[in-house]
């Protein structure tokens, strides 16, 4: 008897169970309560975001031009 799972790991459950697990591990690996890193993460989330959009704007074509 052969059992098959369907994992997509583009849509489904899958992709933001990978991106929880990954952020509580980051939060975990480095220390909630050191506040070093936190105005980095305030400066970074940002700017990585903006970059993502710029991106994303720059190289997406309109589907119906």
């Amino acid at each position: 008897m052969l059992i098959g799972v369907n994992v997509s790991s583009v849509s489904g459950w899958f992709p933001p169970a990978v991106i929880l697990v990954a952020a509580v591990t980051l939060v975990l690996s480095i220390g909630w309560y050191i506040g070093d890193w936190k105005l980095q993460l305030l400066v970074g989330l940002p700017t990585s975001l903006g970059l993502v959009v710029i991106v994303t704007a720059a190289t997406c074509t309109p589907a119906f031009s």
